[in-house]
């Protein structure tokens, strides 16, 4: 409980509300779920238990698995420019570029990412929640949070009752932001990973 009360003085609200959302979804499982700071990670840690992770672009880890994702948070140059999502291989209908809020605190559409991913071990999973902006990864968490939002992932990824294995996903969704509150969620893309 130390390391929790620790790891949340250092967090921003949003990803303190995709830690709360996690804790609260894992039920039974919760003794099998480790959260970690993407900044803590090392690359032997992937090696020893299952992770979430609230942001993929932190190092040391950042380009291990954004490399496996088809959209990738990208910025020109730091601190100067917009942040985006580059969706590497766009479908029809779907955007190269999905640009979200200017800054945190202002109103608009943000955009975030929800991927789940197996490790490389075959020992677990990393689920990782990536917002342009603050609103863009709360949004990721209260989406989780709520069993509705759920069930219209599983069938925009074609996924019907319980499946036996995991199903490694990736999810781009867009919110709308009123004055730094993230409200009216949606998805506008998914994609099934295959590992």
């Amino acid at each position: 409980m130390r390391y929790l009360s620790r790891l949340a003085a250092d967090l921003p609200y949003a990803d303190l509300v995709v830690v709360d959302t996690l804790l609260r979804l894992s039920g039974n499982s919760r003794d099998r779920l480790a959260i970690r700071s993407a900044r803590e990670l090392r690359p032997g840690t992937l090696k020893k238990e299952p992770l979430s992770l609230s942001a993929a672009q932190a190092p040391p880890l950042g380009p291990y698995f954004q490399a496996k994702l088809n959209f990738q948070e990208r910025e020109g140059v730091v601190g100067e420019s917009l942040k985006f999502f580059q969706n590497i291989h766009p479908r029809t209908g779907e955007q190269e570029n999905y640009h979200g809020l200017a800054f945190t605190g202002s109103s608009g559409e943000d955009y975030a990412t929800i991927s789940l991913l197996p490790l490389g071990n075959g020992r677990g999973s990393v689920l990782i929640l990536q917002g342009l902006q603050q609103e863009g990864t709360e949004a990721a968490g209260l989406f989780l949070a709520d069993a509705g939002n759920r069930q219209k992932l599983q069938e925009a990824l074609g996924i019907s009752g319980i499946p036996g294995q995991p199903v490694y996903f990736e999810a781009l969704i867009r919110t709308q932001a009123v004055a730094g509150a993230p409200n009216a969620t949606s998805i506008v893309a998914t994609r099934v990973i295959h590992p």
